[in-house]
């Protein structure tokens, strides 16, 4: 089937919009091969910092007590309509008597330039986790109303470990992350969809003086 000038013409610009559409992962390092470069591990109190083993992230040690922290800031290009918020984890070492807490998600910034928690996707305990079994979570956060403000750096990607007290020392957990990702889908800008429109308006009138 052969195409016309016209219909060529909108079958360029539908291409050139579907590259607005396209997934692009936001996350550096998200596999750990070498190291954790790209990303912040500073403890919050008695925490310990994350440590990499043998390809993976591990937060906390166990018999410590505090929160330990990773992070990697990101910039969510204006626009985007869709997360999705990809990891693998592992609880290990032993269930400790009192539960640990570990929760993952996406902090903002907001219109004063802080960031504001805005989604924890993940939130688990020890005592109702699979010790020694790496597990796959996925969620898709919807950007709808949230505050990006276009600046780079506007957003940042959490895990968090929060260790008690336990007794013995051996008692207590670590968590192991793999294979980090958070894709972003965008939509079309405004300039491709206006010469979209007048692409679309032209093909109109071509078939009107047709007729």
């Amino acid at each position: 089937m052969r195409l016309n000038s016209a219909s060529r013409l909108i079958f360029g610009l539908l291409l050139l919009g579907s590259t607005f559409s396209a997934n692009a992962n936001l996350i550096t390092n998200g596999t750990f091969d070498t190291d954790l470069s790209g990303w912040l591990t500073s403890p919050t109190g008695t925490g310990v910092p994350t440590t990499w083993i043998d390809g993976t992230a591990h937060l906390g040690r166990p018999g410590q007590e505090g929160i330990s922290n990773l992070a990697q800031i990101v910039d969510i290009v204006p626009g985007t309509q869709v997360l999705e918020f990809v990891f693998d984890y592992e609880w290990q070492v032993n269930p400790p008597s009192t539960p640990d807490s570990f929760l993952a998600g996406l902090l903002l910034l907001d219109g004063f330039g802080a960031y504001n928690t805005v989604w924890f996707e993940f939130e688990q305990s020890s005592s109702d986790a699979a010790f020694g079994t790496t597990v796959q979570f996925s969620s898709q956060i919807s950007l709808a109303g949230a505050p990006l403000l276009g600046a780079i750096e506007n957003a940042a990607v959490l895990f968090r470990l929060t260790e008690t007290v336990n007794d013995p020392a051996s008692a207590g957990t670590r968590i192991q992350i793999d294979n980090v990702s958070l894709t972003a889908t965008s939509v079309p800008a405004p300039a491709t969809l206006t010469i979209l429109g007048l692409g679309l308006a032209g093909l109109g009138y071509s078939r009107r003086s047709k007729g």
